[in-house]
């Protein structure tokens, strides 16, 4: 996952803001988010990222591997991603 060089990510107590400077669009996560967010930062791939988090809230890979990409796929939309 790539986000644009002009979005900035700020930790809340709630989880995150994701904000693009130039367009002034932002996206609100909660700590869910914000594992999602952090897992496929730091992972070499994707289905890494599903792994981890799929061990970290023990649940399928499958529930996973949806809500992760439902995850992108609204970040996509929001223009906040290539």
């Amino acid at each position: 996952m790539e986000l644009l060089p002009h979005v900035k990510i700020r930790q809340e107590q709630f989880g995150v803001i994701i904000f693009d400077k130039e367009t002034e669009k932002f996206f609100v996560t909660d700590e869910v988010g914000k594992d999602v967010l952090a897992a496929i930062q730091n992972a070499q791939t994707i289905d890494e990222a599903v792994e981890q988090l799929s061990h970290k809230y023990e649940t399928s890979r499958e529930i996973i591997q949806r809500d992760v990409s439902s995850f992108l796929e609204q970040l996509r939309q929001a223009g906040l991603m290539q």
